[in-house]
This record gives C-alpha cells, structure tokens and sequence, in this order.
C-alpha cells in the first residue's frame, strides 16, 4: 500500500518517478502537464499534491482507491471519526482535517486552490 499503490494506479500517467518521488497527471481534472507531486512519507505513507488544487480525496477517489490506501498496509481499516473545516473571514472553507480512528490526522485542502 501506501507510495507503491498509488503509484501502481496512477499507471500511464506518471511522467518521472524514482524511489521516494514522482509527478504525473492528475487524474481528478484534464491535465496536459504532470501537475501532480507524489512522495513516499514516513513509513511508505503516499503523499499527493495537486499543484492545480484538486482535493486529495478527489485524486484518490478518481483512482479508485480511498484514503486509507494512501497509507501502509498497518493502517488498514482507518475510518473518518470527525471532520473540522476551518473557513476564511467570509465563510469559504480553506482546509479541513479529518480526525481518523484508529486516532490520526489527515490534513487536506481546499479544492478551490488556495
């Protein structure tokens, strides 16, 4: 799981990788360019950046995996216990974190890029 999966799924649309990076197409918007970042976090942890500003549940579920693949096979089974959008002076929502069990953190951005 984890960097392997992700990488095994993006198939096709990686433009470069090596052992602990690559860039390819987002899969969650028509993208000409590799404009996303994928590196291998702690522990063989999947990290996803869509330098365009899709959501990394987006990316994820375009391809047609979920969260909890992002992360090595013990963290298997993680589920969303609560989630906590933090929002700008006029109400639109910045970021959210998502509170998973068994007890960890998932930090993800804004789909609108900023």
């Amino acid at each position: 799981m984890g960097y392997q999966a992700v990488l095994s799924a993006l198939g096709d649309l990686v433009k470069r990788q090596d052992d602990e990076h690559a860039t390819a197409q987002c899969p969650a918007h028509d993208d000409r360019v590799a404009s996303l970042s994928l590196a291998s976090g702690p522990d063989g942890k999947a990290l996803l950046f869509c330098h365009a500003g899709c959501a990394t549940t987006d990316v994820v579920a375009a391809l047609g995996l979920t969260m909890a693949n992002l992360a090595t096979g013990r963290h298997e089974g993680e589920t969303v216990a609560a989630t906590y959008v933090y929002e700008d002076a006029s109400g639109d929502p910045l970021y959210r974190v998502l509170r998973l069990e068994p007890k960890s953190f998932f930090l993800e951005r804004s789909g609108k890029g900023k």
